[in-house]
C-alpha cells in the first residue's frame, strides 16, 4: 500500500536535470566560484511560474545546507527568488506572485507585495539581492540575476552560508566576484 520512488524515476529526474541548458553552461562557473568564496553556491532557475535550485556546489567546510536540486523555493523571501523578480517585466512578476503564501516564516520575512515591490526596486537598481534570515533564520545569502543573450532573466546564482559562520556583511565581500560569475555565465547562454 505504500509508494516510494525507484531508481528508474531518479535516473529520468536527472536525465530531465542534464538537459537544463542553465545548469550545463553554469556548473564549472559556480564550481569556480566555490573555490574562491568557500561558501554554498546555488543556481537556481525559473521554471514556468516557480523558482527551482538546478545546481548546488557544497560549502568546503563540511557545512551543509538543507537545500536540494530539485527544490521550489520561494520567490518572496530567498536570495535567488528576489534577484530573479526584480529583472522581470510587472505583468510576469504578477504570474510569479499569483499564488505566493505571504507567512511570516521568521522576523525579517517581508509579508506584503508592497513591502516586496520596494525592495525589488533596491535589488533592481544595486544589481544583487540578499537573504538576512528571511526564509529561514539560520542562514543568509547574497544572489545575483542570470539572463540570457536577449536579456530574459532565466534564473539567478547566489553565495549562501549559516549566519553564525559568515553574517551578511562578510558574504558581502564577494558581491563582485557574484556579479562577475552571473555576467559570465549570462555571457554564454544563448
Amino acid at each position: 500500500g505504500q509508494y516510494v520512488i525507484g531508481p528508474r524515476i531518479i535516473a529520468m529526474a536527472q536525465q530531465a536535470l542534464d538537459g537544463i541548458d542553465l545548469r550545463r553552461i553554469a556548473h564549472d562557473e559556480l564550481r569556480e566560484l566555490q573555490g574562491r568564496v568557500g561558501n554554498t553556491i546555488h543556481l537556481a532557475q525559473l521554471i514556468e511560474n516557480s523558482v527551482i535550485y538546478v545546481d548546488k556546489v557544497e560549502d568546503t567546510a563540511g557545512l551543509r545546507m538543507y537545500s536540494r536540486i530539485g527544490k521550489i523555493v520561494p520567490p518572496q523571501c530567498t536570495g535567488v527568488g528576489k534577484a530573479v523578480l526584480s529583472r522581470l517585466a510587472p505583468r510576469r512578476r504578477d504570474e510569479v506572485l499569483r499564488d505566493v503564501d505571504w507567512t511570516r516564516h521568521t522576523a525579517t520575512t517581508l509579508t506584503t507585495r508592497a513591502d516586496l515591490d520596494r525592495e525589488l526596486d533596491l535589488i533592481a537598481a544595486r544589481g544583487w539581492a540578499a537573504d538576512d534570515g528571511e526564509f529561514e533564520d539560520f542562514t543568509n545569502c547574497v544572489a545575483a540575476p542570470v539572463g540570457n543573450a536577449t536579456g530574459t532573466i532565466v534564473g539567478a546564482i547566489s553565495i549562501t552560508s549559516i549566519r553564525v559562520v559568515h553574517d551578511l556583511a562578510a558574504l558581502g565581500e564577494h558581491i563582485d566576484d557574484l556579479l562577475a560569475t552571473a555576467a559570465s555565465i549570462s555571457a554564454q547562454l544563448s
